[in-house]
C-alpha cells in the first residue's frame, strides 16, 4: 500500500505498520552494541556471593558470552537470540517460563498491539499527518482534569506531520504512560 493511495482522512494503524515494514529500513546495517542482558547480569552478580560471580564468570567464558554483540538495527529494536537468554531458558525450570524467546529493545512493540489507533494520513490536512485521532475509539482520555492532559493528538512516534523545525515541539503519545510527552 502506497500512502498516496490513502483516500480517507485517517489511517489505521494496521497501515502504518504495513508501510513502515516495507521499507527494510536499517535491517542490514550492522552495529557493535553492549549486551543489555550481559551488562544486568554482570550489574546483578556484584553484590551476590565470590562462588556465584566466579561461577558465573566461568559460564560466561566458556559459552564465549562477550560484553558486546554485532547486531543489525533491526535485530537490536525488534529481537535477536542472546546467548544469556538461551542459556536462561535452558535453565529456568518450565513452570516458569520466561515471556519473551528473543531480546530486543523493542521485541513485542512492533505493531503487535490489539488496541485500534486511527490517525491522519495528511490527504486532507499534512499538517495533522501522523496525528492520533482516535485511541481504542477514543477522541481524549477521561483520566486527567484537564482537556490538554486527556488529549491525545500527537504522534506514536514513529511519523511525525513534514515541516518540523528546531523550534517545534513534538507531541508523542505513549499509551504506557497514558499522556502525551512533549519532545523539543
Amino acid at each position: 500500500m502506497k500512502l498516496d493511495e490513502l483516500h480517507d482522512s485517517n489511517v489505521k494503524d494496521e497501515d502504518v505498520e504495513r508501510l513502515k515494514g516495507s521499507s527494510g529500513e536499517g535491517r542490514q546495517c550492522e552495529r557493535l552494541e553492549l549486551d543489555a542482558l550481559w551488562k544486568s547480569a554482570t550489574s546483578q552478580s556484584k553484590h551476590a556471593a565470590r562462588f556465584l560471580r566466579l561461577a558465573m564468570a566461568s559460564i560466561m567464558d566458556i559459552l564465549k558470552i562477550k560484553p558486546f554483540v554485532e547486531v543489525s538495527v533491526g535485530q537490536l529494536l525488534w529481537g535477536y537470540e542472546d546467548p544469556l537468554l538461551k542459556l536462561a531458558k535452558d535453565v529456568v525450570p518450565k513452570e516458569q517460563k520466561l515471556p519473551y524467546e528473543e531480546f530486543g529493545l523493542l521485541y513485542g512493540k512492533n505493531g503487535t498491539s490489539q488496541d485500534v489507533v486511527t490517525m491522519w494520513s495528511g490527504a486532507t490536512d499534512i499538517t495533522r499527518y501522523g496525528i492520533i485521532e482516535r485511541y481504542g475509539y477514543k477522541d481524549k482520555l477521561p483520566h486527567w482534569l484537564t482537556d490538554g492532559c486527556n488529549s491525545i493528538a500527537g504522534s506514536d512516534g514513529s511519523i511525525f506531520p513534514p515541516h518540523i523545525t528546531k523550534n517545534t515541539t513534538l507531541q508523542v503519545y505513549d499509551k504506557d504512560l497514558c499522556r502525551l510527552l512533549p519532545l523539543r
